[in-house]
Formats: C-alpha cells, sequence, structure tokens
C-alpha cells in the first residue's frame, strides 16, 4: 500500500504519543565529533603565553591588550576577571591552541588563527561579552583541521565564528537569553553544532558553504528564540530538536543530496520553514502543539517531504515542483488544522492521513480539519485516508488533479464530511485503497466530483444516512458506478 510510507516516516511522533521512551533524533554524522582540550598545555610544546585581567573593584575601565603567536604547536591561556576587558590573539602557523575564560561583564575576546590544526575554545559566564573567532587554512582535500568550541552561561553575549579555507569545526552551547551565535563556514567538509541552547530569545545563524557540510542544533528549550541554517553545496545535513513556543526556524539548502530534519518540534506558535532546491532531498518535521506554522517548499528532483502534527489550529504547506516527488503529512490527534498539498510534475505521490497510526486506526479524533490537495502532472498518485475506529467529524478535503492518467485513492470514515474532487485529463480515476472501490462511510457526507476529459473513472460505495453525492463527466467513454448503502 503506498500510505505505508507514511506510517514509517511518522514512527517517531507515534512512539511519544504511546509513552515509549524518546531520544531527541540525531543526525547520522560523519565521524565522533571531536572535543577541544582545554588542558592544552600538554600539545603546547612551543611557546605558551598565560595571560590573567582582574579589573579592581569599582574599576568601569579596564584592561586592553594584545598577544600575536608566529610558528607552530604554540598555546594562549586567557583568564579575565573584569568589567570592560579587551584581548587581541592572533595566531599564525599549525596545531596552534587558544583558551579564553571570561567572567564578567562587558568583556570583547577576538581570536585570529591562520592555519591548519588550530583549536579554539571560549568559556563565557556573565553578560554583554563578546567573542570573535576567525580560522583559516586549507586542510587540504577532506578532513576536519580547525576547531572552535564555545560555552556561554548569561544575557546579551555574542559569539561570531568565521571558518574558511578547509574543513572546520564549530561547537556551541548557551545558557541564558538574548544571546546569538553567528557561524560562517566555507570550502570543503565543515560541521556546525549548538549541543544545547537553554533560554529565551537567542539567534543562532549558520551559513555553510562547501561540500559535506553539517548543522545540528541538537536540543533547543526555551521561547522567541530564533534560527536561521543556510547551506550551500552538496551532501549537506541539517538537524534541529526544540522544545518551547513562538519560536522561528528557517532551513534553506542548495545542492545535491540535501537531508533537513526534525526531532519533534514541541510547543505552541512555532514556525518552521524548509526551502530545498537541488536534487535528491528529504525534509521531515514533527510538531505537537497548537498554532504552529510548518512550510517545506522543494524545488528539483527526487525530492520527499513529511509532515506530522498533533494538536489544534496548526498549517501545514507542503510544496514540490520537480519530478519523482512524495509528499506526505500526518494529523494524528487534533482539530482544526489546515493541510495543503501542491505538486507540479510527473510521477509524483501526494499522501493524506487523519486520526490514523502506524499499524492502523490510532483510536484519536481528527476533527473539523481541512485538506486542499493538488498535481499538475500526469500518472500521478493521491491516497487520502481519514478516520478509523475512532470517527472523524466536520473534516473538508479538496482535491484538484490537472493531467492524464491520474488516481485517487479515499478511505474515509467519520460523519459530516466534506469531499470535493476535480480532475481535468484522460484516464484518471477515483478508486479507493490499493486501486479497489472506494469506501466513505459515515452521516451527512458530501461527495462531490467533477471529471473532464475521455476514459475516466469513479468507482465506489458510501454508507450511511443523509448523504449526498453528485458525479459529474464532462466527454466521452466515461464511467461512473458509485453504490450507496
Amino acid at each position: 500500500m503506498k500510505f505505508k510510507k507514511t506510517m514509517i516516516a511518522s514512527s517517531i511522533l507515534l512512539a511519544a504519543l504511546t509513552g515509549q521512551a524518546y531520544a531527541a533524533q540525531t543526525t547520522d554524522l560523519k565521524g565522533d565529533n571531536p572535543a577541544v582540550n582545554s588542558d592544552f598545555m600538554i600539545a603546547a610544546v612551543g611557546n605558551v603565553a598565560n595571560l590573567v585581567q582582574s579589573a579592581p573593584e569599582g574599576n568601569a575601565v579596564g584592561n586592553v591588550s594584545s598577544i600575536s603567536q608566529e610558528g607552530d604547536l604554540n598555546g594562549i591561556d586567557i583568564t579575565i576577571v573584569g568589567d570592560g576587558n579587551v584581548t587581541d590573539t592572533q595566531q599564525f602557523g599549525e596545531e596552534n591552541t587558544l583558551l579564553g575564560n571570561i567572567l564578567g561583564d562587558e568583556n570583547s575576546l577576538t581570536v585570529y588563527q591562520d592555519g591548519d590544526g588550530n583549536e579554539a575554545e571560549a568559556i563565557i559566564e556573565g553578560n554583554l561579552n563578546e567573542v570573535d573567532i576567525s580560522q583559516l587554512g586549507d586542510g587540504g582535500s577532506f578532513g576536519i583541521t580547525n576547531r572552535s568550541l564555545n560555552d556561554v552561561i548569561g544575557d546579551a553575549n555574542s559569539i561570531v565564528i568565521d571558518q574558511g579555507d578547509g574543513g572546520h569545526w564549530a561547537n556551541n552551547s548557551i545558557e541564558g537569553n538574548d544571546n546569538a551565535i553567528e557561524v560562517i563556514q566555507s570550502g570543503e567538509w565543515h560541521e556546525s553544532y549548538v549541543r544545547d541552547l537553554y533560554g529565551d530569545g537567542n539567534e543562532i545563524d549558520v551559513e555553510q558553504q562547501g561540500y559535506y557540510n553539517v548543522t545540528n542544533v541538537s536540543f533547543v528549550e526555551g521561547d522567541d528564540n530564533e534560527i536561521n541554517l543556510e547551506s550551500d553545496g552538496d551532501r549537506n545535513i541539517i538537524g534541529v530538536a526544540m522544545v518551547g513556543s513562538d519560536n522561528d526556524v528557517d532551513f534553506e539548502l542548495t545542492g545535491n543530496y540535501n537531508n533537513a530534519s526534525f526531532g519533534i518540534f514541541e510547543g505552541d506558535g512555532n514556525n518552521a520553514e524548509i526551502t530545498q532546491d537541488g536534487d535528491y532531498n528529504i525534509a521531515t518535521i514533527d510538531v505537537i502543539g497548537d498554532d504552529n506554522y510548518i512550510e517545506i517548499d522543494q524545488n528539483g528532483d527526487f525530492n520527499e517531504a513529511y509532515a506530522g502534527a498533533v494538536g489544534g489550529d496548526n498549517d501545514l504547506d507542503v510544496q514540490q515542483d520537480g519530478d519523482f516527488n512524495l509528499a506526505s503529512t500526518v494529523i494524528f490527534d487534533g482539530y482544526e488544522n489546515e493541510v495543503s498539498l501542491s505538486q507540479d510534475g510527473d510521477d509524483n505521490i501526494l499522501l493524506a492521513e487523519l486520526g490514523v497510526g502506524e499499524e492502523g486506526p490510532s483510536g484519536t479524533y481528527t476533527d473539523e480539519n481541512t485538506i486542499s490537495m493538488s498535481q499538475d502532472g500526469d500518472q500521478n498518485d493521491i491516497v487520502v485516508r481519514v478516520g478509523g475506529s475512532v470517527d472523524s467529524f466536520r473534516n473538508t478535503l479538496d482535491v484538484v488533479q490537472d493531467g492524464d492518467l491520474n488516481i485517487l485513492d479515499l478511505l474515509i470514515d467519520g460523519s459530516d464530511n466534506m469531499i470535493n474532487i476535480a480532475q481535468e485529463g484522460m484516464g484518471n480515476w477515483v478508486v479507493g485503497e490499493d486501486e479497489f472501490a472506494m469506501t466513505i462511510t459515515g452521516d451527512n457526507m458530501s461527495l462531490m466530483v467533477s471529471q473532464v476529459g475521455n476514459d475516466n473513472l469513479v468507482t465506489g460505495s458510501m454508507t450511511g444516512s443523509d448523504g449526498s453525492i453528485s458525479v459529474s463527466q464532462i466527454g466521452d467513454y466515461n464511467v461512473a458506478d458509485i453504490t450507496q448503502q
């Protein structure tokens, strides 16, 4: 059955709904994440510089320092305690390491490393701190060369990481509010991570250009956070897991073999958008909560998109422009959700399900939802399944197919549902599961079918009382066979 693909895609959300233990979804990375070793003096067999700044109590000016090292295997250890300190460091060479500890307010740490195998780690505890890290190196054809690791505890801190010309790794953790992380990576094989983000009003911007890029936001808990992730290149991977409300997440991937996925997006009033421009793309989102907006826009070939929701007043919008696309949405349990699915191309499949589970009916209700589905092209399939052991009520289904040899499969359980179908072209079918006759069960059902073209078919049955059926066929050699019981 075609819609089994939807069941497989939604297994993670179903596990959470049935109370099974859920581990936040992680991205399949290319290797273990290396960690910057804070005790870097062991590796620093060259020159070592130790800087300690502690402003006296009541001093609002602070200190200014500049450290520059040239050569290999050098180390800089910086400790800042006080207000208004500014430190500028530069390292030229390979396998140099910098460790910065900042305790206080309004401190600034600038790091510039030019070479391969360099590492920079910043630990910030306080407010209004600024860390700016630039790492450059050629890195050869593949492999991680320079690494940046930052931990922030406090509010209104800023971290800017600029890595280019080679393979680079950035890892950040934030606990606090109104913090900002900006990561820019260009070259081959980059990896950017936000291990944890706890707080409100934080902003994360990651921009990657190159080949074999990975961006992963392992876990976000808080409200009003903004995450913008952009990858331009081939074989890019983006992943996010989030709990909170009024968060805004925007993925943009350009290139081939791209993958964008959420764990479970839990909360209310969240906004998530995934844009993929290229070939062989995959995008998946699961949301638990109310008033969320989910948009997936894929422009290319061989795309797959999945969106699942539990809750009310959610808006799921999936658009695909290209060939061989598969788009599926599942409303497991909820009310007044709006689902919009559109595809432009040939050999596409649209799947929409309300109130169903992994192996069949879920025993949950899905009432007063609206599903709009459209396909423009030839040999496309649409599969719609509504209700199960628990009926679903007052749902509206609008389906438009424009092209030849298209198929619509319907299996509807529930009452007071409204179904509107329009097909234009030749050889189009309105049938049921596995191309058997469609099955509609419930009272006060409304079915309207309009077919324009030749050799079209409508076949199935409606069981229940006070149902209405309207079939309009314009063309030659059309067949309509519907039984009411």
